[in-house]
């Protein structure tokens, strides 16, 4: 079975993006957006191919935009371990470079 695992970047990512939302939206919405995005990793999880593989990143990357914010994954054999969820506006691309994070 196919799932999703974070790295300790992106899980730092999560609670910061929970608090952003919870303090300018409230804890519903916050709440409802964590959800949504763990949906999202479980759909990139069953079919990581869903975005594509960014050759120019070494090692390649695959990006995906959801609303607000860009989930920069790898593919895996039994899934794909994401590793960071950033903001679209910030500078998500500076913040791959070559460094992967194991959770």
């Amino acid at each position: 079975m196919s799932g999703y695992r974070l790295s300790k970047e992106a899980s730092e990512d999560l609670v910061a993006i929970y608090i952003q939302g919870h303090d300018q939206f409230g804890p519903r919405q916050a709440d409802r957006y964590q959800d949504e995005l763990d949906a999202l990793f479980r759909r990139l999880a069953a079919s990581p191919g869903m975005a594509r593989l960014r050759l120019e990143y070494d090692p390649p990357i695959r990006v995906f935009a959801f609303k607000a914010h860009v989930i920069v994954y790898d593919q895996e054999h039994d899934g794909v371990l994401i590793q960071r969820v950033r903001h679209g506006h910030e500078d998500w691309q500076g913040a791959t470079g070559d460094e992967r994070s194991e959770p």
